[in-house]
């Protein structure tokens, strides 16, 4: 095994060893015991002084998708998967798991397309339009945006399918 970088320049061979997840585990239970329901308190507090500020970027960022989907520059489908993959991950944070779940859905499309794919204006249009009805705080439970969600999710896999990327969902 090498001792230093200059054992790198020699060749020298190296052992590579597999994680412990012994330790880990070890780490993860004493972490368990620091956080206390006093804190889960505060950071439920700090979460909801939050919210808004999530929500307003939520919908710019909800906004730049569809108006990207319009105007498609260059380099279009790597932008709004950026765009997308940040609303799925504020979405839980935001606590609208639909929200997520369409910012999923823009993300499936749009995952194996290289940068100079233009994605369907139409479909990435109403991905963002349904995503932003999601927003309210009742969506979660609604069953007709449950079921617009159903309606989304089949017209990306019709889509990727008229595209040739093959639709895996269906």
């Amino acid at each position: 095994m090498a001792e230093n970088e200059n054992d790198i320049e020699n060749g020298a061979s190296y052992e590579v060893l597999p994680p412990d997840f012994f330790i880990q585990e070890k780490i993860g239970t004493s972490a368990q015991r620091l956080i206390g329901a006093d804190q889960l308190k505060i950071a439920e507090k700090c979460m909801q002084a939050l919210k808004p500020t999530i929500i307003n970027a939520l919908n710019v960022m909800l906004h730049d998708i569809s108006t990207l989907a319009r105007v498609r520059p260059r380099g279009v489908a790597p932008q709004i998967w950026r765009k997308a993959h940040e609303i799925r991950g504020m979405a839980g944070s935001a606590n609208r798991k639909l929200l997520g779940r369409f910012g999923d859905l823009i993300c499936n499309y749009l995952n194996d397309a290289d940068e100079n794919f233009r994605p369907n204006a139409a479909l990435i249009t109403d991905l963002s339009v349904a995503a932003n009805i999601a927003m309210s705080e009742t969506a979660d439970n609604d069953t007709e945006l449950a079921t617009l969600f159903e309606e989304c999710r089949v017209a990306v896999e019709v889509q990727k399918t008229r595209e040739g990327r093959g639709g895996e969902i269906l």
